[in-house]
C-alpha cells in the first residue's frame, strides 16, 4: 500500500500540524540521550517516545547522533495511525543561545545545501514533493521546552538554569494518512552549512531510513 501525505491544513484529533510540531519538540527535548530517539537509535527508542506522545500519529525522528547514514526498524502498533516526519527541522531555545531565536531558526533553514537538497522518499524511491510543508517560526509560534541535565541533553544548553526556556521551531514537517497493514520504507536526508554568526549548527547532516511494519 502507498503512503499518502495528509493535506497541510487538515486536522487530527482537533489539532493542526503546527500543534504537532510543538508536541514533537516538547516531548523530545526533555528525554535524556540514553532514551532519546534522536540519539544512537536503531528504532528501539521510537515506541517509548510515541507512548509519551499518545496521539493518532506515529512520530519519526531526526538523528542528532550519529550524523551518518542511519537505519531504523520500527513496528507501528496499529493501522489507525499516520506518520509525522520531521524531514529537515530545527528547534532553537533560549537555553542554547542568546541570539534572536527567529533569526537563528531562519538562518538554519536558509543554510540547507541545494545539492542534494532536502529529499523525502517512500517505498518506490521516487522523491516526494514537500514544498507545501515548509514552516517558518512565526507560523508555529513560541513555546516552552525543558531539557534534562546538560550532560544528558541531546543539545548544548549552556544558558539553562532551571533547564526550561522558550523556543521556536522551523523546517519541513509532513504528516501522512493512516497506514494500512503492511511494510513500508521512509527515507529522508539533507545537509546544512551555516556561516556564523547566528548559527545553531555550522554543519549538520542527516540520512535516515525507517523500515516500518504495521500489523
Amino acid at each position: 500500500m502507498a503512503i499518502t501525505l495528509r493535506p497541510k491544513n487538515a486536522m487530527v484529533n482537533g489539532k493542526k500540524l503546527e500543534d504537532f510540531i510543538k508536541i514533537y519538540w516538547q516531548t523530545l527535548c526533555p528525554i535524556p540521550k540514553q532514551d532519546n530517539p534522536a540519539w544512537q537509535n536503531n528504532g528501539g527508542k521510537d515506541d517509548s517516545f510515541n507512548n509519551l506522545i499518545n496521539e493518532d500519529l506515529y512520530m519519526l525522528s531526526f538523528s542528532r547522533d550519529p550524523q551518518t547514514a542511519v537505519n531504523r526498524t520500527i513496528h507501528v502498533p496499529n493501522s489507525n495511525k499516520g506518520l509525522f516526519i520531521p524531514i529537515m527541522s530545527v528547534v532553537v531555545s533560549e537555553c542554547e543561545t542568546n541570539d534572536n531565536l527567529i533569526t537563528v531558526a531562519n538562518k538554519d533553514q536558509a543554510s540547507i545545501l541545494s545539492s542534494p537538497g532536502v529529499l523525502l522518499k517512500f517505498d518506490d524511491g521516487n522523491p516526494v514533493n514537500h514544498n507545501n510543508y515548509i514552516f517558518a517560526p512565526a507560523s508555529i509560534g513560541t513555546f516552552p521546552v525543558k531539557f534534562p541535565d546538560q550532560q544528558d541533553a541531546i543539545f548544548n544548553i549552556p544558558n539553562s538554569k532551571e533547564n526550561s526556556c522558550n523556543a521556536v521551531a522551523a523546517g519541513r514537517y509532513v504528516w501522512t494518512e493512516p497506514l494500512s497493514s503492511g511494510t513500508y520504507k521512509v527515507h529522508f536526508e539533507g545537509k546544512i552549512q551555516c556561516n556564523p554568526p547566528n548559527c545553531i549548527d555550522t554543519n549538520y547532516s542527516e540520512d535516515i531510513t525507517y523500515n516500518i511494519t504495521v500489523p
